[in-house]
């Protein structure tokens, strides 16, 4: 939500912003819902032009857009603002080296999101968060009674503390606690392949198979974490 003052008088403007599941800011209008601002982007950022006016409408009305950042347009570079780095949606680059790479050795400093900018964002130019599917597919797992104690925040951290206040005495819950307060940080991702590549789509008997997914445990012999975490990646047609 905005507001903008009216001349010198404490009258204001209430706007309000309509987001898709990126945070990327696509429509902005007022309390009655009439329309002041239309913006829909490229996988990147990179603003679409419509010479109609269907897509595009008053592009320049307010600058917070892709990803809810702030479009900075000093000196024509054309930017996202994200605090610790500038996004260039045309080169789909940083304009600096990631402050945190050595936690991502496989993925260019520069790459916005490990060059996947539909399944993840970037909440600050410093790190990655997966989108709420895996949230989504972890709440679904417990009775609605049991899912009233399981928050994610911003991060995709779970609220141990919440979480712990649950009586439930069921096998999956019990499970889910036990992985939050385990020492080891598990990482749970939606995708199609694992880290080494591999796509969870066997194609050998030609009609096609789909694995339901893959553990990627650190120091493994075959499929490894990349990292200290252990990945758990589900495939992304499920139910």
């Amino acid at each position: 939500m905005g507001l903008q003052k009216s001349g010198t008088t404490d009258k204001f403007t209430f706007y309000y912003q309509n987001k898709d599941h990126l945070g990327t800011v696509r429509e902005t209008v007022t309390s009655t819902g009439a329309m002041k601002q239309r913006v829909n982007y490229y996988p990147f950022g990179g603003q679409l032009v419509d010479t109609l006016k269907v897509m595009i409408w008053n592009r320049d009305f307010q600058q917070y857009k892709y990803n809810g950042k702030e479009f900075d347009g000093t000196f024509g570079l054309n930017t996202y603002d994200y605090g610790a780095r500038q996004h260039d949606p045309v080169l789909a680059r940083w304009d600096r080296i990631d402050p945190l790479c050595e936690k991502y050795y496989g993925v260019s400093p520069y790459a916005y999101c490990a060059n996947n900018p539909v399944r993840f964002i970037d909440p600050d130019g410093r790190t990655i968060e997966a989108d709420s599917l895996s949230q989504t597919n972890i709440i679904n797992t417990v009775t609605p009674e049991e899912a009233d104690y399981i928050q994610f925040d911003e991060k995709g951290m779970i609220n141990v503390d919440l979480l712990n206040k649950c009586n439930s005495t069921s096998e999956n819950f019990l499970s889910i606690k036990q992985l939050a307060i385990s020492q080891n940080n598990y990482v749970f991702k939606v995708a199609d392949k694992g880290h080494d590549g591999r796509e969870f789509y066997d194609h050998s008997n030609g009609d096609g198979n789909f694995y339901r997914g893959v553990t990627e445990m650190p120091g493994a012999q075959n499929g490894p974490s990349p990292d200290n975490n252990i990945y758990i990646c589900r495939v992304l047609s499920l139910p």
